[in-house]
């Protein structure tokens, strides 16, 4: 059985509710659903709550991120860069797996939806369920089990027990909730703080019969049944495991100044060292 919290997080990073249950989380897969490129921002606080750097935590990036910045940094940390067809997908997982714990890596992220959930991959993934006889899921796509058996069945055979699972919400009255790739929203300012929410499952990788695919693939279609269900209490505004159990908290203005002279350090010195490169490349060009 999972043990189960919630907790929120404010898109104007002026307050926070519970604080994402701060505490050290053990080694662990962690799967969320993927409702925008907003996700992974959200996550990072959530992890430095957790005494959890994102250092130590491998992020499988989108081929699409490999030309900016971020996914340099992705890539210059060996995570897993995928988009290139199952098989090859496939064993990069493998091997970034493979590498994991030699690495000293704690955290193991994946979106087992494949994509960010918008109208026309909703349209897909309904069409696949009606003709494989699965259920139909209107908050979530169905999961693509493969990642998620090839990467949870070696991490538990290297000794691997927990699994996070996280449910996240964006309020309808956020631009997140219908423009997936619209990422500002998280820095503008808000009078009325609009909450992200986050729901916390952990489960015993141990109950997961990761030799077994097709039990896998059923058992990971159940959470997104799940989710599913979590997200419409919600969006319907019936409360549910989406928002029970937060605290609100004072400002954190500290916190966010930090971080933004940190992201603005690390853009000018890695824009300064591009500059300086061309300018030497170009150089030697015109010295020809």
């Amino acid at each position: 059985m999972p043990s189960s919290s919630s907790s929120s997080w404010s898109s104007s990073w002026q307050r926070y509710i519970d604080l994402f249950t701060p505490g050290k989380l053990p080694r662990a897969l962690i799967m969320i659903n993927h409702l925008s490129w907003a996700d992974s921002f959200v996550l990072s606080p959530w992890l430095h709550a957790h005494n959890s750097v994102n250092g130590d935590t491998c992020w499988p990036m989108w081929r699409g991120f490999i030309n900016m910045p971020l996914g340099w940094i992705a890539y210059m940390s060996e995570c897993p860069v995928l988009g290139y067809g199952k098989e090859m997908d496939l064993e990069t997982i493998r091997k970034s797996v493979s590498r994991f714990f030699q690495r000293r890596m704690t955290k193991f992220f994946l979106f087992p939806e494949g994509a960010v959930f918008r109208e026309c991959m909703l349209q897909k993934s309904h069409e696949y369920a009606q003709a494989n006889n699965l259920p139909l899921l209107d908050h979530c796509l169905l999961p693509k089990h493969g990642a998620f058996l090839e990467a949870g069945q070696a991490l538990h055979r290297q000794g691997m027990e927990t699994l996070v699972d996280i449910t996240i919400a964006y309020p309808p009255t956020s631009s997140l909730y219908n423009a997936p790739f619209n990422v500002i929203d998280l820095v503008k300012y808000h009078p009325t703080p609009l909450y992200v929410h986050l729901n916390v499952r952990t489960f015993d990788m141990r109950e997961i019969p990761w030799e077994e695919e097709d039990k896998v693939r059923q058992w990971l279609t159940r959470r997104f049944e799940e989710k599913d269900r979590f997200l419409d209490d919600y969006y319907k505004g019936k409360g549910g495991v989406m928002v029970e159990g937060g605290k609100e908290e004072g400002p954190r203005w500290r916190d966010l100044a930090l971080d933004v002279l940190l992201w603005m350090g690390v853009q000018v010195v890695m824009y300064t060292v591009l500059y300086a490169l061309g300018a030497r490349v170009l150089g030697r060009m015109t010295v020809r």
